[in-house]
């Protein structure tokens, strides 16, 4: 009847809504993990009492620690999982903050996986995850995850770097670069004297032509596509050499 009241245990439920003269519903007050004695008292006093009562569950407790989950390399496969522990089923949510770009987390098991996408800086994803039971208890915790990208070092030759040759001579320099992943580079230039090639991670042929002239030389990683960059010069002179000149005079 109207103005019933729910008490669970010594607690009274702030929200009673009479349905029907045999249905009531509320919102249960908050209670330690347990069972409560539940009783309904009409406005006239008569009380009902639901023995052995209402059983209250407790929240989900996560399993994993919160804070880093790792550190890792852009393009690579990533994978670990949440764990959360209740009295009934458990689902994963992300609350708050983002996982890395190519990642996602399995609502029905925690798993977070999938490959990390490229990326320019070093950065670190901070996320909450909420685990959730069946009677819609939350339990939150944050962690993180940092993804580094690739970095293409040029380790020879120097930067600006002058080679002075002459024609007609036969050339050979080795390029060396690296990834700190530790990808295969390759090499590639926007120009090159006169009769030089690229070729793999050499750089061969025979001057052909004098002149001065600059090149610059990229490093490329294979999948990350970074790169580093050296810049060569050339100072290439003539082998030829001028014949004695001739001066004829008439008698």
């Amino acid at each position: 009847m109207p103005g019933c009241q729910v008490l669970v245990g010594n607690t009274y439920a702030s929200v009673v809504s009479v349905i029907s003269g045999t249905v009531l519903s509320f919102v249960a007050p908050a209670n330690l993990a347990g069972t409560y004695t539940l009783y309904t008292i009409n406005s006239d006093g008569g009380t009902a009492i639901y023995v052995p009562g209402l059983t209250y569950s407790t929240a989900p407790v996560f399993s994993t620690p919160s804070g880093t989950l790792g550190t890792q390399y852009e393009t690579t496969s990533f994978s670990t999982t949440i764990a959360a522990t209740g009295d009934s089923g458990i689902t994963y949510s992300i609350q708050s903050g983002s996982l890395p770009s190519g990642i996602t987390l399995n609502s029905a098991n925690g798993l977070i996986s999938g490959t990390l996408a490229t990326l320019n800086n070093s950065t670190t994803y901070t996320f909450t995850v909420r685990a959730t039971d069946a009677e819609k208890q939350d339990t939150d915790r944050t962690f993180s995850i940092t993804v580094n990208p690739d970095v293409v070092t040029f380790n020879s030759p120097a930067e600006g770097t002058t080679y002075s040759n002459a024609t007609g001579d036969i050339f050979s320099l080795t390029l060396n670069a690296s990834s700190a992943m530790g990808k295969s580079i390759s090499y590639s230039a926007n120009v090159l004297p006169t009769g030089l090639s690229i070729s793999g991670s050499s750089i061969t042929g025979t001057f052909s032509a004098a002149g001065n002239s600059s090149s610059l030389i990229t490093a490329t990683a294979a999948t990350t596509n970074k790169t580093a960059t050296r810049t060569l010069n050339w100072a290439i002179t003539s082998s030829v050499v001028p014949g004695p000149t001739i001066i004829v005079t008439g008698k």
